[in-house]
């Protein structure tokens, strides 16, 4: 079930608001009235004390890091969110910075990506704000901190007996970026170099990897599985 969210504080982030509608969600008061009214989820292996939930708010692009006081709570019952309305509303109030924020249900339908989000949430447990917001930070920095590259030897890890022995088939000197995806533990690798001479011989320079042009330089992608055995070196 999709709710708005509304009269959050500008200055208000995601995880203070996911904490503030934890304390509703999680309460004892709340998870016993859904006991009561027979509310399980996926059968009954999930408990509801690690009922999940979703949160996504507005932001401003113009105003920093600030949103727009308003979002969206995904639910993963239609029962659940119903039951959350009218007890939000009552006597389990939602407060964040000190102000109550307001719920209202969606009139509009669900497109298919919330929907499909939404069965994910049933069979999922809630993790704490803390470690979601640390895992975030981690994941951010990885992504967005890029690292500079300024060669890049793609060749094949040898092994004789217990040494191993990298052997560079291929080397490009020129500089280029490394990012993180923390969570797909996967890392990409964008290499600038220019274009070939329509002199030089008709040979492969490029190794196979996906490219793709931009003005006058050629664009070299390569991403690799972190937990696969290592195929790229690179110096810094």
């Amino acid at each position: 079930m999709e709710i708005q969210i509304r009269h959050i504080p500008d200055t208000a982030d995601k995880w203070e608001v996911v904490k503030a509608i934890s304390l509703v969600v999680h309460s004892q008061s709340f998870t016993q009235e859904l006991r009561d009214a027979g509310i399980q989820l996926v059968k009954g292996n999930m408990p509801l004390e690690c009922m999940n939930f979703d949160v996504e708010l507005d932001m401003c692009e113009n105003r920093g890091r600030r949103n727009m006081t308003t979002g969206t709570l995904l639910l993963c019952l239609r029962e659940i969110g119903v039951r959350f309305l009218r007890r939000v509303t009552t006597d389990l109030p939602a407060r964040v910075q000190g102000k109550k924020i307001k719920f209202h249900m969606k009139s509009r339908g669900m497109t298919m990506d919330k929907i499909k989000k939404v069965g994910v949430l049933e069979k999922t447990r809630f993790i704490e704000p803390e470690k979601q917001e640390k895992r975030d930070k981690i994941s951010f920095l990885l992504r967005d901190g890029f690292t500079t590259v300024r060669a890049l030897h793609l060749g094949f890890i040898l092994k004789e007996g217990k040494t191993k022995i990298f052997s560079s088939e291929f080397k490009a000197q020129k500089y280029g970026q490394l990012w993180i995806d923390y969570d797909q533990k996967v890392f990409r690798i964008l290499v600038r170099a220019p274009r070939p001479s329509s002199r030089a011989p008709g040979i492969l320079i490029f190794p196979p990897l996906a490219r793709r042009t931009r003005g006058g330089r050629r664009i070299l992608v390569y991403c690799h599985h972190i937990r696969q055995p290592q195929r790229a070196r690179i110096g810094r």
